[in-house]
């Protein structure tokens, strides 16, 4: 079994050790006419690597959520995708503080969903979905 926490750890670490030369070399990349071809690329993965089955399902707190090797291969490669996209996006994006109130008003947001989402989650599983066998 494969221990996520620990790839997503030394992935961190890689991203980290290397930030100023993946920054440079994005943007370099970014004005070249390789940008529009990779949102369609992405695009184009996203939509094969979202697998839309409910068959051989697994279960709701494992990872990856389906049952059948080639499912769970789809699936654990349009997450990735979405971890590099998200990753990117921020690092473009969300690492200067536009305006003061949105700053104050988004990060306080974001620790409060953070802390939270996990116990309605789990109380919405237990309540709704798994009587009910949603």
């Amino acid at each position: 079994m494969i221990n996520y926490d620990a790839v997503f750890f030394s992935q961190g670490v890689i991203d980290m050790c290397y930030w100023k030369e993946m920054l440079k070399k994005r943007g370099e990349w970014a004005d070249t006419a390789l940008a529009p071809c990779a949102v369609v690329f992405f695009l184009l993965m996203y939509s094969i690597c979202s697998p839309m089955v409910y068959s051989n399902m697994g279960h709701l707190f494992f990872y990856p959520l389906y049952g059948v090797y080639s499912l769970q291969c789809l699936y654990t490669t349009g997450t990735w995708m979405w971890l590099y996209f998200i990753i990117w996006m921020m690092a473009k994006v969300g690492n200067d503080k536009f305006n003061d109130t949105a700053y104050n008003l988004i990060c306080g947001a974001s620790l409060y969903a953070y802390v939270s989402h996990y116990f309605w989650i789990l109380i919405l599983s237990v309540m709704i979905i798994r009587p009910y066998k949603i």
